[in-house]
This record gives structure tokens, sequence and C-alpha cells, in this order.
């Protein structure tokens, strides 16, 4: 993405430092704005999917469905209705903000820590996402198949 970024301003600089002929300019220009749009898009989406988990985690701490489940292990927790419901309003909430194609349509909790350098996310907190296809591709099937 940054190597987009860079591209770009060299290609702007390009348009304002040379005399280009006047139908490449306008090429290059409805170009950079293509790419500048596609930009914002991005940007975005990338708010709107922060959204969605911040909403989910907020409306699962209002519920109070976390705090009643203290002193019960994550697999419990991961079974319960009340943890199931929070988690459906916070998507439900998000959902009424974001176009059809976006909206979360199938979930599943599944139990246990995802810590950061453990199974399921890198130090960073990236997703790894090939171990969590493999770990829980019952629960992913489950919910294609429904």
């Amino acid at each position: 993405m940054h190597a987009l970024i860079v591209t770009c301003l060299v290609l702007v600089i390009a348009l304002t430092a040379s005399p280009v002929a006047g139908q490449e300019a306008d090429a290059l220009r409805r170009e950079l704005d293509q790419m500048r749009r596609g930009f914002e898009t991005m940007k975005e989406q990338y708010q709107k999917s922060i959204e969605i988990y911040q909403k989910s985690i907020q409306l699962a701490g209002d519920d109070g469905a976390i705090r009643q489940g203290m002193g019960r292990s994550l697999e419990e927790l991961a079974t319960e209705p009340k943890v199931i419901e929070a988690v459906q309003a916070g998507i439900d909430d998000a959902n009424n903000r974001l176009a059809r194609v976006e909206q979360i349509k199938k979930f599943a909790v599944v139990p246990g820590d995802w810590a950061p350098g453990g199974d399921e996310l890198t130090p960073t907190m990236k997703l790894k996402r090939r171990p969590i296809d493999r770990k829980y591709a019952e629960e992913i099937e489950a919910m294609y198949a429904s």
C-alpha cells in the first residue's frame, strides 16, 4: 500500500513538474482520482470493522453477561446464552449501519483465550488465518451448512 501512495505522489509531481500533453495529463488525473477513491473505500471498510468490534464488546459489557460469568471457564461462557445474546445485540446494532454485503450474517462464539502470540493471534494482534481455519474447521463448516 505504501508503494501505491508513493506512486501517486510521483505521478502528481510529474504532472506539475513537466508539460505533459493535455490528454495524457487528464488520463493520469483520472487514474489518480480512482486510486484516491479506492483508498477512501478501504479506510471506510476498516473503520466499519473496528466499529463492529467495539460495539459488540461494549454491549457485552453493558449487558453484564461477561461480568456475571466471572469464575467460570471460557468453555462454559462460550455456550452461555447471555454471552451469545450480547454478541448478537452488538452485531445487530453495527449491521444497522452497514450495507447488506458488509453485514455479519452468522457467527460463532468459540471457547478459549486468544492471547497475543498464541495459536490464533500474532504478537502484534493480527489473525493467523490458516491455524484458525484448521482449529475451528467444524464451527466454520457448521455456519456454512446452516
